[in-house]
């Protein structure tokens, strides 16, 4: 299934092995969960990631960096030709509505529903983690 990962996924899904993002990452690896990501969304995840306390200390920075280039490897790169601003609260997610248009009307998983609530009105379908998980029946 073809998705857009929000940011706080990748991150909550690389600080516990346990929970549905968790989940989600592996459907990345096992090829279940295709991302579909853009540039913009690319820099976020590192620039979050890279950000001193956001993983776990035992996590060493080349780690992180293998981990992008094998979610990198699996994903859909999508270019973004519209822009579709203001719809959601909170204007540092109107890209990641954007590439979710784009895409073709992909869902977005995220742990944000209530920003990203306006997105049905374009056709974009939002759930949590849990529930893309639950939708893929991804194993534990």
């Amino acid at each position: 299934m073809r998705v857009v990962i929000d940011t706080n996924v990748i991150v909550s899904g690389l600080r516990s092995t346990e929970g549905a993002a968790f989940r989600v990452l592996k459907g990345v690896q096992s090829g279940l969960v295709k991302p579909v990501i853009s540039q913009a969304l690319f820099l976020e995840y590192e620039d979050v990631l890279m950000r001193p306390g956001i993983l776990p200390a035992h996590m060493p920075e080349q780690a992180v960096h293998r981990f992008f280039n094998a979610f990198l490897k699996a994903s859909d790169i999508q270019k973004i030709f519209f822009r579709w601003r203001p719809w959601l609260p909170d204007p540092k997610d109107e890209f990641v509505l954007e590439l979710a248009v784009a895409a073709g009307c992909i869902p977005i998983t995220t742990s944000n529903l209530r920003d990203f609530r306006p997105a049905s009105k374009l056709g974009v379908q939002v759930m949590t983690p849990w529930e893309l998980s639950t939708k893929l029946n991804l194993p534990k």
